[in-house]
């Protein structure tokens, strides 16, 4: 591999000097699967949170394109149901109701048994753009927020997992890129450690992909 050029070197300087002012484990940058950019313990299997939710959901991308899951199949005609029943109304949502629900929860009604954490998430990156409410410069989508960003920012049409405390993936197709980023909180931290927020991280995915080495 040829030399980094000094501009090359002095970008990655500033993202790395970003990064040491935050309470990162690791990132990584991945582009058509080669790793462009990696800081810290990438190879350290950690935590993610909210995270494994959007993970989950990608699975549901191959068997909706296959047709084997309808995204317009309601819950009565799947024949799901809840510890306690659920209301006729509640049987009347949709697959895509549920992927759609930012909880992961599609209760009028809470009964024993319901988890935000294991209720079925997420379809395909063709449906990342619903209209929904935007939160933090964030609108969200089918288990993926969606940063709120100008038609000609590097990152426009990116979409995002995010984790609790500072867990993220975001996908660039632009940029046919891929940026992953962990935040490890320990005991010792006590119960308000510091948290990387999406605008911190998206800071950092910005300048990774402006950097003339990528």
């Amino acid at each position: 591999m040829a030399e980094a050029s000094p501009a090359c070197q002095a970008s990655m300087a500033q993202v790395r000097g970003q990064l040491a002012t935050l309470p990162t484990i690791s990132l990584m940058a991945v582009r058509d699967g080669e790793v462009l950019f990696s800081y810290g313990a990438v190879d350290r299997a950690n935590q993610v949170y909210s995270v494994r939710k959007n993970v989950l959901a990608m699975m549901y991308g191959p068997p909706v394109a296959a047709g084997t899951i309808s995204l317009d199949s309601s819950l009565a005609s799947l024949d799901i149901d809840d510890v306690g029943g659920l209301l006729p109304l509640e049987r009347s949502a949709k697959v895509g109701d549920l992927l759609a629900a930012r909880s992961s929860v599609y209760h009028l009604a809470a009964n024993p048994g319901d988890d935000a954490e294991t209720a079925p998430p997420l379809t395909r990156a063709a449906d990342m753009h619903p209209p929904s409410a935007a939160r933090r410069q964030l609108d969200y989508g089918l288990m993926w927020w969606i940063p709120a960003l100008p038609a000609d920012s590097p990152l426009a049409g990116a979409y995002m997992a995010w984790g609790y405390y500072g867990q993220f993936i975001l996908v660039v197709p632009k940029q046919r890129m891929v940026i992953s980023h962990q935040r490890v909180v320990t005991a010792a931290e006590g119960s308000a450690p510091r948290k990387v927020s999406p605008a911190e991280f998206l800071r950092i995915a910005n300048m990774l992909v402006q950097s003339p080495c990528l």
